[in-house]
């Protein structure tokens, strides 16, 4: 296990959430309801799909099977898939990973007739025969995902011991810390937002190099704490498409500023090849 510098300990510890997280199912500690709801509202987002995906790109570069950790019903993973496509002179193939069965069975609905995406029903944090035996992976994503996992570092150990020795994940989590931690924060379960120190500490205490982490998303910034902090929004409105139409204005401005604090943080490690 690595060794945690005595300057990291304290970006380990979550700090106390600002409100209480909403009901968990038993079997899988998500709100379900909620999540589900959240993904199909997002589904038509192609736009802002288009824009995650794109801000972890560099963690598939040269891969030909990928695992999408927390892939829900596909939203994100098929585009992964139509990017490696478009990259790969192989056939690809990426391969989805889901807690929840209802999710999962959403996902094969949509994308049953393709012979580059399928999902599997596990957890990351305890891998399944199935989940082990598709192993190893070139490369995995995780989008939205490790804040809803009490033991995020243990969930990244559990993504690293399915990839090949050298092999990079690509990660999208909330940023903001406790600034932005909202209702929509509680609702979907999340046990921390990140800040670029927290990312980085639990990366490297998985054991894993960091390549690179960024802010994204400033002008959702401001609409998260609005929502979540001052109005204490627990139903979203059209928040999603008028947002979807915003991209193309959005996105360029965040690259050109480079902005100093984001909706979310866009990361990518790598496992060290002497693994």
């Amino acid at each position: 296990m690595p060794r945690v510098r005595s300057s990291q300990r304290s970006e380990l510890e979550d700090p106390p959430t600002p409100l209480a997280l909403a009901d968990a199912d038993a079997e899988t500690g998500q709100n379900i309801s909620h999540s589900l709801h959240g993904q199909e509202t997002v589904a038509r987002a192609m736009r802002y799909n288009a824009w995650l995906v794109d801000s972890v790109r560099g963690a598939w570069t040269g891969a030909e099977r990928v695992l999408d950790v927390g892939c829900s019903i596909g939203n994100l993973t098929h585009v992964v898939a139509e990017r490696l496509a478009a990259d790969a002179a192989a056939r690809v193939e990426v391969v989805g990973v889901e807690i929840i069965p209802l999710a999962a069975e959403r996902f094969r609905e949509r994308f049953g007739d393709r012979d580059d995406l399928r999902v599997i029903v596990a957890d990351i944090m305890d891998p399944s025969p199935e989940l082990v035996a598709a192993a190893p992976f070139d490369a995995a994503v995780s989008f939205n995902v490790l804040e809803h996992i009490e033991d995020d570092v243990a969930a990244l150990r559990g993504i690293a011991s399915l990839l090949r020795p050298g092999g990079r994940i690509g990660l999208l989590v909330p940023g903001g810390g406790n600034l932005l931690y909202g209702t929509f924060d509680a609702l979907d379960r999340h046990y921390r937002r990140y800040t670029p120190a927290m990312l980085r500490a639990r990366i490297e205490a998985a054991g894993l190099d960091v390549v690179q982490i960024r802010k994204i998303n400033m002008v959702g910034a401001f609409a998260w704490f609005v929502r979540g902090r001052v109005i204490r929004a627990r139903a979203a409105g059209g928040e999603v498409s008028i947002f979807e139409r915003l991209v193309p204005l959005v996105r360029p401005l965040d690259r050109v500023v480079g902005p100093p604090f984001g909706l979310s943080l866009a990361a990518v490690a790598r496992l060290p090849s002497d693994v």
